[in-house]
């Protein structure tokens, strides 16, 4: 195989052609050396990537121990003081009816933020939202009805 090589490189430098010489088929030592320098960079890389993946994770524990929490502060302080917070006029019902139906809409839109799978396009975002959010936007439109002023016969004046 050697001998027709040679025939070959012969035959092209008698047809005018150059001839470059080819890199050894071995790496050489220094080629080991860069090789391993660059592995142990891209390990040291991906232990770095791994602790800040499991850093991340005790973070949106807290954050939903914290949330439960305050929600359950918020129950507390409502059960306390529901009585001096409750809305008395049929006008103050409907804002409260709209204030959590807005909050609660508020809150689907928000937390669409960090679904990575309906982030791909904002028309899946905005639909998966929407479709969460239905029930605050159907039960607060009945609510809203519900204490309309007129719906009572009576109206009252601001």
């Amino acid at each position: 195989m050697e001998r027709l090589m040679n025939v070959a490189v012969c035959l092209a430098v008698l047809a005018g052609a150059s001839v470059v010489a080819q890199p050894p088929l071995q790496p050489t030592q220094a080629d080991l050396e860069r090789s391993k320098a660059e592995l142990g960079a891209a390990l040291y890389e991906n232990e770095q990537l791994k602790r800040q993946l499991s850093d991340s994770g005790t973070s949106d524990g807290f954050a939903i121990i914290f949330g439960l929490g305050a929600g359950v502060g918020i129950v507390a302080a409502g059960e306390s003081y529901g009585k001096y917070l409750k809305p008395k006029t049929k006008r103050g019902k409907q804002g409260a009816v709209l204030l959590a139906a807005a909050l609660w809409t508020s809150g689907c839109f928000i937390s669409q933020l960090h679904n990575h799978e309906a982030m791909r396009h904002p028309a899946n975002a905005a639909m998966t939202a929407l479709f969460y959010a239905s029930p605050a936007i159907f039960f607060g439109g009945v609510g809203f009805w519900w204490f309309w002023p007129e719906r009572h016969g009576k109206v009252e004046r601001l």
